[in-house]
């Protein structure tokens, strides 16, 4: 019989806020100006810059930076956005209930969107003004990795751990170890009822 975990993979944040990786330059230089990074801006979860630089992916304090260029995240209005992607049961149904109950308790409302074929997303919303959007990409565990991988998701929904080619995947591409702690967060197992014939009690 075979126990399966729903758990969390993330490149950087395990339930973290980040807006979506998108392919634009930034230039970050410290407050006293002797150290600057240029590179593609990857992810911001309202606290840390994550940036793919000629160094390799390089996650940066914002507290010791200032940004500059298209890329960078308007502080003033932020808006915290998160793409999930992977298991359909988990997508569909665990991480909607875990959002809409975190809104309830938080005094947001929520409202439901569909968007393009099999992805959809929740927006949260105080007195009228956005504070967060979690879009869901609908698939299964392999492709919620690939969308990792990719550079297009911030979390994946898993039916399973990790493997070792796409652990090995993910340290090149700069992502770290995805086996470390707190890289991952089971949310759920799945029930187990032994049964025995009446005959072998």
């Amino acid at each position: 019989m075979i126990r399966y975990c729903a758990a969390i993979f993330a490149a950087l944040f395990i339930l973290a806020t980040a807006f979506p990786a998108v392919a634009q330059d930034v230039t970050l230089t410290s407050r006293d100006g002797k150290v600057e990074i240029v590179g593609t801006i990857l992810g911001f979860d309202g606290e840390f810059y994550r940036v793919d630089t000629k160094f390799g992916e390089l996650t940066i304090d914002g507290s010791g930076v200032l940004c500059d260029g298209p890329g960078c995240p308007n502080l003033t209005s932020f808006v915290a956005e998160v793409v999930f992607s992977g298991s359909s049961t988990m997508a569909e149904i665990l991480l909607p209930s875990l959002v809409e109950g975190f809104a309830r308790r938080s005094g947001l409302t929520t409202r439901r969107a569909a968007l393009a074929e099999s992805q959809f997303e929740y927006i949260l919303s105080d007195s009228g003004v956005t504070v967060a959007r979690f879009t869901f990409a609908v698939s299964n565990t392999d492709d919620g990795f690939s969308d990792l991988l990719a550079n297009e998701a911030d979390v994946v929904l898993a039916l399973r751990e990790i493997r070792q080619g796409e652990r090995s995947l993910a340290y090149e591409a700069g992502m770290g170890d995805m086996t470390g702690r707190k890289r991952a967060r089971v949310l759920a197992l799945d029930a187990m009822v032994p049964a025995a014939s009446a005959k072998y009690p």
